[in-house]
């Protein structure tokens, strides 16, 4: 329904708002669902969202995120945004707030709760793109259906802020459409009643409202979005009342609206969304309500150009449904149109021009089968055709017209097949055509004046020239009959060709161009005959031809164009022989061609530019050719924006204006450019990895493919496919790729455009997957990326056992060396003992290397063994300083270090055992792991202490144990845990607490071990009075010697009673006598 509603508004747009310009290309870069939010980011990868789900482009391909039960909230998804720390916010239609964190491939979903004040206001987001915002301070800000909201990513928690009819200065409206950060820390919301700029220090928001009799004031209250540009000003679109420019200091607004009598002005009222590119300019797109294009404010002109869709031009916006819009980090311009398309403007494409076919519009070149181009001395362009007769095309209007053969006109040109156009020195049109005639036409009268038929044959002149030392002899070729002089005074034709047996004649008959050097020398192009030099004194011919066993003859004998650049080099093209360029001295030739990295041996045409460069159009392609290094610099083919990746073969079909515009004909029309708006790509583009796979299926990461640093395999699964993208998008197609495996690969694999490599049969240990990648022009990011590959051996192919494999050969020779010395009836008893000597030995390795093990295999906590090997250095850290505390004669307060030792046993844990089986009971310790990671620090450490007990070591923190106690049990307490049977049961805990030192200033006298003793009495403790709770046991102060502090410890109870040592407990009246195992 909502497809055929913007179906119908695009028919009801008036025709006269999608006459867009045509002054820059835009490229169709993927078809996605009804698309609106995009965003690039911290890598570089495309966001999309859409109808549809998210989308993530990278040049290549797309990847799309479904709503899904730990996937996105929902599939209607118009905001994407992404903040400081690269984690990407997707706003949805009724899912609430999401945020994708690449690190950890995951999902986090913001619901609205009606329980909860901290919750965010509202599920659902506007049809908007620009509802989420980040301030200065890292807070994410984020405008819904109903309300605004401040999300603090530290706590976790929402602050809402709502319209309030009571107070004037909060929220205008609950709508919010748009919200920016300004750089002076204001907060701007645009709403649908009003404009309203929000001071965080106050919590006070300032009202922006149109009132009809201020004109300084906004033009309309329905804001629909909001921008600060690099100037600082402030711009506001309307629903209907245009842009808006505000004045910060002063409060007045400047009106920009439509105007039908200005062309200049806004084009339509209503301004959806807003954006400045980095060249300042001002980019507006509209609602699906109003299907116009892409329009662009130019501030310094207050001038404003659309863009729409022209289904006749290929380089014109693909629709006209355009709600927003990004310019990425290399300058690309990305828009989004509603219905699917996404399309780029790429300042760093080529600027290459078209005229395509099209017969019946003047805009548009008649024919597409073009024979020669010239420029004549009035700057016009005149162009031959195989079917459409002559071609002028104005320069200054921009309009093609054709002169074709009319048998009822005489003074119309003869035949509409023109093979040459010439302008003489008398500035004098001339056109030969496929009926043996030499016409001059009058561009005057637009007639033909004059026309002489050659006698000896009705082919066409090819290659026509005036001679420069007599102008009135013009000199051309033919297909069949050779090479003819004209005499345009006498109307005489003179013909040469070649004659069997005679040398000095002309070699072929088949002659396709002629050059004149500067000492007037004819160089002819023959089709057959090799190049071909005519001395008109002498009126003999010398041929060059291809040689095969002589490497310094021409490459082929098909002559194409003939060219002599600005430094007086003699160049030829071919058709099989490549770029041959030419000693006319020694009259030797120096190849230039496929065998020798040149793209391809076809050549057509050439011409120079004022850089220095020469252009050849070829079968593969423009190409670009530096003269000073004689390499060539690119090949530029249809992806950049040429007619098609070949050209036409006739030498004549290009030419360079006097201004230095290029234009090059071929099967699909026409393409201009001037040389200096061809520029070479210098951004390097980064590389990332983009999929990860083991027989097809995607390998099961804990992050996004392109943070993936270390890839773990198993000796027995040692392969992997990967798949990677170079972050260049301009001609992406265009990147090219390398990798290898250090450890595997000697070098480097190159694998041109494919982004995908297999590695299987990996050798065990570790390796480096390195890629590199390079953009459209060939610029390569030679560090590129890497990750670890480790591949885990078997324990027979491992270090360890491949010593102790060692030793044991060697011990076994050196036994048998002994036994061979030894009496023949010793031998059973000596083999027996070293039998038994190495099983010892075996069981001792063993042993020592399940003592290597620190880690609980169940839960993945620590165990004791690491306790053991670890807490060593922490006592050793704060008895040194409690040490100096006690020397010092003016000693103050003891020192703050500390460490709280929190002992956790689940309450009734056996009867999950008994009940749902070992398989839940497993289960449940596992995720009472995860959920004391969830609490503690990085910086604390969490060991399984034994069974369902767990102990946690807190350190250097200011918050009192209790707290840390607190949170556990609230965090038991609100948990459910899955049973086997996908049922749901609640377990309690018991926390029992001490710190080491447990006295200060006796810091020593109590061992750590004998803290948690202490801790484990304190568990007991909670256990025996009720469960489901904490008591901290510490000592008093009182304690005035070290042999007090003793016998409290061993007696507990009654230290407790007399106050020797104190409880701190959940529990209300909690006695010694809860101590009954001291």
């Amino acid at each position: 329904m909502k497809f055929l509603l913007k179906i119908i508004l695009l028919i009801l747009v008036p025709s006269f708002l999608l006459a867009g310009n045509t002054d820059i290309k835009f490229n169709l870069k993927f078809i996605s669902d009804f698309s609106i939010g995009i965003s690039q980011d911290k890598e570089g990868f495309i966001w999309i969202g859409t109808a549809n789900g998210l989308h993530k482009y990278d040049g290549i391909s797309l990847v799309n995120y479904q709503q899904s039960a730990d996937g996105l909230s929902s599939n209607i998804a118009p905001v994407v945004f992404t903040d400081s720390e690269g984690l990407i916010w997707i706003g949805t239609a009724g899912g609430g707030l999401n945020v994708y964190d690449k690190d950890h491939d995951s999902f986090t979903v913001y619901h609205h709760d009606d329980n909860d004040p901290h919750s965010i206001s509202s599920d659902s987001f506007l049809w908007a793109v620009d509802q989420i915002a980040e301030d200065s301070e890292g807070l994410i800000w984020a405008g819904t259906a109903y309300g605004l909201n401040c999300f603090n990513k530290q706590t976790g928690e929402f602050t809402r802020y709502l319209h309030d009819p009571e107070n004037p200065e909060s929220l205008s409206h609950n709508e919010v459409w748009a919200v920016f950060s300004d750089k002076e820390g204001l907060l701007w919301v645009a709403t649908r009643n009003g404009l309203n700029s929000f001071n965080k220090e106050t919590g006070k928001f300032t009202g922006y409202y149109h009132d009809p009799a201020d004109p300084t004031t906004l033009s309309d209250n329905w804001v629909y979005s909001v921008i600060e540009d690099s100037r600082g000003d402030i711009w506001v679109g309307t629903q209907n009342g245009g842009l808006n420019s505000l004045n910060k200091e002063s409060g007045h607004f400047t009106h920009f609206r439509s105007d039908p009598d200005d062309p200049d002005s806004l084009h339509l009222d209503e301004v959806f969304f807003l954006r400045e590119d980095r060249q300042g300019d001002i980019w507006i797109g509209r609602s699906y309500s109003n299907p116009i294009g892409l329009e662009r404010f130019i501030p310094e002109e207050k001038k404003f150009i659309l863009y729409s869709h022209d289904p006749e031009n290929t380089d014109s916006l693909p629709g006209n449904f355009v709600q927003s819009f990004l310019e990425d980090r290399n300058g690309i311009l990305w828009v989004v149109d509603d219905l699917g398309p996404v399309s780029t403007y790429d300042r760093q494409l080529p600027d290459f021009h078209q005229f395509s076919e099209n017969p019946s519009g003047a805009r548009g070149i008649p024919s597409n089968m073009l024979t020669t181009i010239i420029e004549d001395s009035q700057g016009e362009i005149w162009i031959g055709t195989i079917d459409s007769g002559l071609i002028r095309y104005n320069r200054d209007s921009g309009l093609f017209t054709s002169y074709k053969h009319d048998p009822r006109d005489p003074l119309s040109i003869p035949h509409n097949y023109v093979y040459s156009v010439m302008e003489d020195s008398d500035e004098e049109l001339w056109i030969g055509t496929n009926d043996g005639r030499l016409s001059r036409f009058d561009r005057t009268e637009n007639r033909v004046a004059d026309s002489f038929l050659n006698e000896y044959t009705q082919e066409a002149a090819q290659g026509l020239i005036q001679d420069s030392a007599d102008p009135a002899l013009f000199w051309f070729g033919t297909g069949r009959g050779g090479m003819y002089r004209f005499n345009k005074n006498s109307g005489e034709f003179t013909q040469y060709s070649h004659f069997f047996g005679e040398s000095t004649s002309l070699s072929h008959n088949s002659i396709g161009d002629i050059f004149q050097d500067e000492k007037g020398t004819l160089w002819i192009s023959s089709l057959g005959g090799g190049l071909i030099r005519f001395s008109k004194e002498k009126e003999s011919f010398e041929s060059f031809v291809y040689d095969e066993k002589d490497p310094l003859s021409i490459g082929s004998n098909d002559i194409r164009d003939i060219f002599i650049d600005s430094m007086g080099s003699f160049w030829v093209c071919t058709s099989g022989g490549g770029l041959n360029k030419f000693d006319r001295e020694k009259g030797q030739f120096v190849r230039i061609n496929k065998a020798k990295g040149f793209p391809t041996d076809v050549l057509f045409s050439i011409n120079e530019d004022h850089l220095g460069n020469l252009w050849i159009t070829s079968d593969v392609g423009l190409i670009k050719f530096d003269l000073k290094t004689e390499s060539v610099v690119n090949t530029y083919t249809e992806d950049a924006g040429l007619q098609g990746n070949s050209f036409s073969f006739f030498p004549t079909s290009s030419l360079m204006t006097e201004d230095g515009e290029i234009w090059i004909c071929g099967s699909n029309g026409v393409n201009t450019f001037y040389p200096d708006n061809i520029q070479s790509n210098h951004n390097m583009p980064s590389v990332y990895l983009t999929s990860l796979k083991q027989d097809g299926e995607e390998m099961d990461l804990s992050s996004a493919p392109e943070r993936v640093k270390r890839l773990d395999l198993h000796w027995n699964q040692n392969s992997f496919e990967f798949e990677f993208a170079a972050l260049n998008y301009t001609l992406s197609e265009k990147n090219r790729y390398a990798y290898m495996l250090e450890g595997v690969d000697k070098d480097w694999y190159y694998s041109d455009e494919k982004n995908f490599g297999r590695f299987s049969a990996i050798p065990d240990g570790y390796h480096t997957l390195r890629i590199k990648a390079s953009n459209n022009d060939g610029l390569w990011n030679s560090e590129g990326n890497s990750i670890v590959v480790y591949v885990k051996p078997p324990f027979w192919r491992t270090l360890v056992f491949r010593l102790f494999l060692t030793a044991l050969i060697f011990f076994v020779f050196w036994e048998f060396y002994k036994i061979r010395l030894r009496n023949i009836k010793k031998r059973n008893r000596i083999l027996e003992k070293s039998v038994n000597e190495r099983t010892e030995e075996l069981r001792k390795i063993n042993k020592e290397l399940v003592s290597l093990s620190l880690t609980d295999p169940l839960t993945k906590l620590n165990n004791r063994r690491f306790l053991d090997g670890t807490i060593g250095l922490d006592i050793s850290r704060i008895n040194r300083k409690f040490y100096s505390w006690s020397k010092n004669s003016q000693r103050g307060h003891h020192p703050e270090d500390k460490l709280v030792i929190v002992l956790l046993d689940l309450d009734f844990f056996k009867k999950v055992n008994d009940l749902y089986g070992h398989s839940t009971g497993d289960s449940v310790l596992i995720e009472v792991g995860e959920i004391l990671r969830s609490i503690c620090r990085e910086s604390d450490t969490i060991i399984r202490w034994g069974g369902e007990e767990f102990l946690i070591i807190s350190r250097d923190t200011e918050n009192s144990p209790e707290l840390l106690a607190q949170r556990i049990l609230d965090k038991f307490r609100n948990h459910s845990f899955k049973t086997s049977s996908d049922k749901t049961i609640s377990i309690s805990c018991s926390i029992g607490m001490a710190v080491y030192p447990f006295l200060p200033k006796f810091y020593e006298k109590i061992h750590w071990e004998q803290v948690i003793s202490i801790a484990d009495k304190a568990l007991y403790a909670v256990k025996d009075s009720g469960r489901d709770g904490y008591l901290h046991l510490h000592a008093s102060e009182n304690l005035s010697s070290e042999d007090m502090l003793e016998q409290a410890v061993k007696k507990i109870h009654e230290s407790v009673d007399n106050g020797r040592l104190g409880i701190t407990s959940n529990h209300k009246n909690l006695k010694g006598a809860a101590f009954s195992k001291d």
